[in-house]
């Protein structure tokens, strides 16, 4: 990641000032905390550690994914048991089941926003968080693809799929002979992919490797000796066949990890 991305992504954050309302009723018992139009927490205080609360969190009235996670983090700080806003301290009450269960939901949205927001910064793309919302059903394996591969930078795995044949050009008969001597085969290729996120397309360089693969015939669909390219049948009735993928950004990282003997790499992937 280059440092400009990162000087853009800092002077962002420092840039924008947060203005956090506080009102409340006449004699303090009611109180509604607000961060623009993204974050409202309502509160009633009923008695000196005891208060009632109800919050929302609206992702598409956040202009960037940076908003929505701030607001994220902010709310979760109301539901520690003391809440403060603007540097001071407007109640503090005993925290309760109902608060710890809610922390928890929100401690799930920081990681996943926080994801989104390193995702943003390394693809140098300023990502709409209504357009995730609105689009997430859709593009929420595309994201978890991205996650596994670029954050977390390990390969993925998928089970349960179809393959009815595999073509290979520029091979000669000695390939073709070790095919039908081999009960399985694992191969290795390389290609782009466009993957579409936040409703912006990105073109990715992916190596995947299917393993395991049972023959049941090999044809030749041209020939021109010494070189031909062949057609690979394959037997989709095997449970043990797989196939692994590992996504990158810039081509040349695909160059290691198709060789042979890192090939263990993809072998040890794991499902989404």
């Amino acid at each position: 990641m280059n440092t400009t991305i990162n000087n853009d992504y800092k002077e962002q954050e420092l840039s924008w000032k947060p203005t956090i309302h506080v009102k409340h009723n006449q004699d303090k018992q009611k109180w509604i905390i607000s961060l623009e139009n993204i974050l409202k927490f309502s509160f009633i205080k009923r008695s000196e550690n005891t208060l009632d609360y109800i919050y929302s969190i609206n992702p598409d009235k956040a202009d960037s994914v940076f908003k929505i996670l701030y607001a994220c983090k902010i709310c979760k700080g109301f539901l520690s048991g003391k809440i403060k806003a603007n540097d001071k301290i407007i109640a503090e009450y005993t925290s309760t089941t109902k608060n710890k269960r809610d922390e928890k939901s929100l401690e799930y949205l920081i990681e996943y926003w926080n994801k989104v927001y390193e995702l943003e910064k390394l693809l140098n793309k300023k990502f709409s968080p209504a357009e995730i919302t609105k689009n997430f059903d859709k593009e929420s394996f595309d994201f978890y693809r991205l996650e596994r591969c670029l954050l977390d930078k390990k390969p993925y795995r998928i089970d349960d799929f179809h393959l009815k044949e595999i073509t290979l050009d520029g091979l000669n008969e000695n390939f073709i002979n070790e095919f039908k001597t081999k009960k399985s085969y694992d191969f290795t290729f390389k290609e782009k992919e466009t993957i579409t996120f936040a409703n912006q397309q990105f073109e990715f360089y992916k190596v995947k490797a299917l393993f395991n693969v049972i023959i049941k015939d090999v044809e030749i669909s041209e020939k021109t000796p010494p070189i031909m390219l062949i057609k690979i049948l394959v037997d989709n009735n095997n449970d043990e066949m797989y196939l692994s993928e590992q996504i990158f950004l810039n081509e040349k990282d695909t160059f290691a990890i198709i060789k042979p003997e890192n090939l263990e790499y993809l072998k040890t992937a794991t499902p989404l």
